[in-house]
């Protein structure tokens, strides 16, 4: 009976840690994609600036 109870206790046990990386790891890639939209969304926005810049000294 025993036994039973320890191989439960240990799949439940492994199974929870493993739930756990999996969402650590989804939240890391999460961040890192919000960090990349940003970055991007940066570089559209001085993109942008740059060629109003360009295009008032050329006239």
């Amino acid at each position: 009976m025993l036994d039973k109870v320890g191989v439960v206790l240990a799949t439940v046990l492994s199974l929870s840690t493993l739930t756990l990386n999996i969402l650590t790891i989804i939240e890391k890639l999460t961040a890192i994609r919000k960090e990349r939209q940003k970055q991007q969304k940066k570089r559209r926005i001085h993109k942008r600036i740059r060629a109003r810049h360009r295009r008032r000294t050329r006239q």
